[in-house]
């Protein structure tokens, strides 16, 4: 089961979409290097968008009880891990895959 809020689906949707792209098979010999540039895009992409909606303003709402201010923020999130740090997670597999693919050749 797929567990997101907000955008938090984003990040996955952007891998498949480079994967796409770059046309990551696992019967082709560049396999690797091709995962890895799929794999950072989505990193890149993801850790940009994430970090825009992390730094947008918050709503400012008053407890009607309290007379007390709370800041409301919106939640991009999949399976429970911010949007803002699929991006490093992503970015860490590709160099890995990167890795692979140099001692590869």
């Amino acid at each position: 089961m797929i567990i997101w809020s907000g955008f938090g689906f984003l990040p996955f949707v952007f891998l498949l979409a480079f994967a796409i792209v770059f046309n990551v098979d696992n019967k082709s010999p560049n396999y690797h290097s091709m995962l890895a540039y799929a794999l950072l895009l989505a990193g890149l992409t993801s850790g940009a968008l994430g970090w825009w909606l992390r730094k947008r303003p918050a709503r400012i709402v008053v407890d009607k009880a309290t007379g007390k201010e709370m800041a409301v923020r919106s939640r991009h999130a999949m399976f429970f891990i911010p949007m803002i740090y699929w991006g490093p997670i992503f970015i860490v597999i590709g160099l890995y895959q990167l890795v692979l693919a140099l001692m590869k050749h």
